[in-house]
Parts: C-alpha cells; structure tokens; sequence
C-alpha cells in the first residue's frame, strides 16, 4: 500500500482509517483512474497520488458519512487522473512538436505553441462543472444528451453549462489578449 515511513507519521486510530479506506475504495479507485489514463502505470499514479490528498484531508473525511466518502474520494480520483492525463497530453504535445516536419516557420510554432499552452491554462482555471462538460464535449465528443447521463442533469441544463463553459473560456483568453481575430 504505502511506504512504512509514509505511515509511521500517522497516529494509529489514522493508520487503521486510511487501511480502511484503502482497502474498501482502492479497486474503485483503480478503475475511475484506468477509465480516465487507459494505462495500468499511470492509474496506479493516480490512486497513489490520491491517497496522499485523502491523508492530508482525513480530517474533513472523517467528518463525513460513508456515501459522502465514496464520492468525496471518486471525485478527487477522477481529478487526479484528469491532471495525469493533461500533463501527459502536454508531453505529447511537446514530443509532436518536436517531430514537426513543416514549411511553418520557428516563429510560427512557437506563437502556436504559446496560444495551445495559455488556453490549457484557462481551461484549468475554469470551475470544475465548466470544466467537466467541455472536457467531455471536446475533448471526448459527447453529446449534451451524453453529458447529461453522465452529471445527472438534464440535457438543456448541459447545453447550457457547454454554452457557459465556452463564454466563460472565451472571455478568460480575450482578458488574456487572445481574440479569433486573424
């Protein structure tokens, strides 16, 4: 589970708790983590990393009752995962970028590179239900109707949160100096 150093800083009453939890939430853990980063490694990553957050929020969990835990840690998995898989993404992007074999010019990629990175920033800095839905609309392809199943709202309520989502985007980048402008 976790190095014996990582847990000697936890009192005993804490280590049986996280035990606990481990040991009822890791396989779900695992699963919302390899659904995300559809890679053993990596979802290993991201539960481990997400064990480390509960730790430093036992307090607040143990405040809260078992159903409330269940999504508590689903939710900080998933998030985990999703910053695993953005970070991966960025490497990727920087490895293409590197491979590039075109007629643009230095200057170009470069400017193509600073806009990719300051709008990676700006979605980041959305609120997570903004987030959420144009990650799965854009990025997934999903449908409103999709996304609704998947939030449990209802399909106008998505359309609007994607609506929301790309105004809120769109005003972040033109506070930034980015305009569709050409």
């Amino acid at each position: 589970m976790f190095s014996a150093a990582f847990l000697l800083t936890l009192d005993e009453p804490d280590r049986k708790f996280v035990d606990d939890l481990y040991k009822k939430y890791e396989q779900m853990m695992y699963r919302i983590a390899h659904k995300v980063l559809h890679n053993r490694p990596d979802a290993e990553d991201a539960v481990h990393s997400t064990f480390v957050k509960v730790i430093d929020d036992l307090e607040k969990i143990r405040a809260i009752n078992d159903n409330e835990i269940r999504y508590y840690i689903s939710v900080m998995t998933k998030n985990t995962a999703l910053d695993i898989q953005r970070k991966n993404n960025r490497i990727e992007a920087s490895d293409e970028l590197d491979d590039l074999e075109t007629d643009c010019s230095v200057e170009d990629i470069v400017l193509t590179k600073i806009d990719a990175d300051r709008i990676n920033e700006a979605l980041m800095l959305l609120p997570n239900r903004y987030y959420e839905v144009l990650y799965l609309n854009l990025s997934r392809d999903y449908s409103p109707s999709e996304i609704a199943q998947k939030l449990n709202i209802t399909p106008t309520a998505a359309r609007q949160r994607i609506f929301r989502a790309k105004q809120k985007l769109i005003d972040m980048l033109e506070k930034e100096g980015m305009t569709n402008d050409v």
